[in-house]
C-alpha cells in the first residue's frame, strides 16, 4: 500500500510539474505584434481586434500610452494580455484615455499591482452644443476593468483603494477578506462592481454601506441586495456604468 501511494503522489508531482512547464512554454512562445501591426490595432476601436494583443514589448506599451495622450485614444482593450511586468504595469499607470481593459489578467503580483494603481483620472473635454453655442464642459474620469483577478491579497486592496479612477471593476473576485472590505470602502472610486461576490457578512456590508461609493453586488441576489440597501449602502445602476 505504501508503494502504491507513493507512486500516486509522485505521478501526481509529475503531472503538475508537466501542466506548469507546459504553460511556460506557451507563454514563451507568444511572440508581440510587430509594431505596424500594434499600431493598427491600437487605433481600429474593435474590442475583437485587440485581441490579438497577447504579449506587448516595453516599446509598445509606452506607444499605447502616448497614443492616449496625443491621439486622444479613449477606451482601450488589453484583455488578450494573461500576464505584464512590474515595469509595463508602471508604464500603464501612465494611461490617459479613459476606459482601460485588462480583464485577460487572472493574478497580479503585489509590485505589479502597486506600480498599476499609481494610474490617475485622465483629464476630458466634452463640447455641448446649446441654443445659446457652445460650452466646454472639462472633468476627470478614468474606469478600469480588473474582471479576470479572481483572488487579491490584502495589500493589493489597499493599493486598489488607491488609485485614482472613477469606475473599478473587480467582477471576478469570489470573496474579500474583512482587511479588504475596509480598504475599498476607502477608495477613491465612485463605482466599485464586486458582482461575483456571493457572500458577504453582516459587517462587512455594514462596513461597504459606510461609504458614497455605489457597489455593484448582483452576485450577492436580490435578498442580500435588500440587506445592502436597509444598512444604508449604495447600489449602482447599469446606466450609471461604461
Amino acid at each position: 500500500m505504501a508503494n502504491i501511494r507513493l507512486i500516486s503522489v509522485t505521478y501526481l508531482f509529475l503531472v503538475t510539474l508537466l501542466m506548469a512547464t507546459a504553460t511556460v512554454v506557451a507563454q514563451e512562445t507568444l511572440q508581440p505584434l510587430s509594431d505596424e501591426e500594434f499600431d493598427l490595432i491600437l487605433h481600429s476601436g474593435n474590442p475583437e481586434e485587440y485581441l490579438r494583443i497577447a504579449v506587448m514589448t516595453y516599446e509598445q506599451a509606452k506607444w499605447l500610452v502616448e497614443s492616449s495622450g496625443y491621439y486622444e485614444l479613449r477606451e482601450v482593450w488589453l484583455n488578450g494580455l494573461t500576464s505584464m511586468s512590474e515595469k509595463q504595469a508602471r508604464i500603464l499607470s501612465g494611461f490617459e484615455g479613459n476606459i482601460l481593459h485588462l480583464s485577460g489578467l487572472d493574478s497580479l503580483t503585489d509590485g505589479q499591482m502597486k506600480a498599476l494603481c499609481k494610474l490617475k483620472a485622465a483629464s476630458t473635454t466634452e463640447v455641448v452644443k446649446t441654443s445659446g453655442g457652445e460650452i466646454y464642459l472639462q472633468y476627470s474620469a478614468v474606469a478600469v476593468f480588473l474582471d479576470g483577478l479572481t483572488w487579491i491579497t490584502d495589500k493589493q486592496a489597499e493599493y486598489l483603494s488607491q488609485m485614482d479612477v472613477t469606475d473599478l471593476s473587480l467582477g471576478g473576485l469570489t470573496s474579500l477578506s474583512d482587511r479588504q472590505v475596509e480598504a475599498l470602502k476607502n477608495a477613491n472610486a465612485d463605482i466599485i462592481c464586486l458582482d461575483g461576490i456571493t457572500s458577504l457578512t453582516d459587517a462587512q456590508l455594514k462596513a461597504l454601506a459606510e461609504t458614497e461609493i455605489k457597489f455593484g453586488l448582483r452576485g450577492l441576489g436580490r435578498e442580500g441586495r435588500s440587506k445592502f440597501k436597509s444598512f444604508g449602502g449604495k447600489l449602482v445602476k447599469r446606466s450609471e456604468r461604461p
